[in-house]
Parts: structure tokens; sequence; C-alpha cells
């Protein structure tokens, strides 16, 4: 994954991004709070000759517990 992670990163010349009115060049990682959202939105625009491929990941516990499945397997006492 981190060599395919840096070949797209080569790739990247032609990125122009404007992000909350400041203008960056090449790929961008950031990580967020939610209290850095709280304030207001962040927005990012593509001012570059490429096309962009956005991925959001997300992490985070659950306010309310999944419920009990056994999704094809089960437990036998022997």
């Amino acid at each position: 994954m981190v060599l395919a992670a840096r070949a797209l990163a080569r790739d990247t010349a032609g990125m122009a991004l404007d992000v909350g009115g400041e203008t960056r060049r090449g790929p961008l990682y950031r990580s967020f709070r939610a209290s850095d959202l709280a304030t207001a939105p962040v927005r990012v625009a593509n001012n570059g000759d490429n096309t962009v491929q956005a991925v959001v990941s997300v992490i985070g516990a659950p306010v309310t517990p999944e419920p009990a499945a056994d999704k094809g397997f089960s437990i036998q006492r022997l």
C-alpha cells in the first residue's frame, strides 16, 4: 500500500487545491476532530487541471451498541 501511495503521489504534479482560501500543491492529508469542524466547515476546491479523488475515512465508537448477530458462525461447547 505504501508503494501504491507513493506512485499516486508522483502523479500529482498538476494538482492545485484551495483549502479554506489557501492554495496548496500536491496531495492533502488532514485529520480533523469534531471540535475543529464545529466552528466552520472545511472547504476544498480543485483549482488544478487534473481530476482529484477524495478519500474520507471516519473512526469512532457507535453511540448505541450493535445488536447481537451470528453472521454464519456458531459456538459449541464440547
